[in-house]
């Protein structure tokens, strides 16, 4: 994103308006939602629960 927005700086774009870049900050909210929801199912509350208990085992 951050490449996308210097873009347009260099183009010096005086009449940009923040609507302009609605579509660019959905696209990239909906790319970071995708990303976070993969790593959601990764990691079940019930294999989670497994490592805490292979932890404490490991500490106590």
């Amino acid at each position: 994103m951050e490449k996308e927005v210097d873009s347009l700086r260099v183009l010096k774009l005086t009449d940009l308006q923040s609507s302009d870049l609605d579509e660019l900050v959905n696209r990239y909210y909906n790319d970071f939602e995708s990303e976070w929801n993969s790593y959601k199912h990764t990691f079940s509350i019930s294999k989670l629960d497994s490592l805490e208990s292979k932890i404490k085992s490991i500490v106590e």
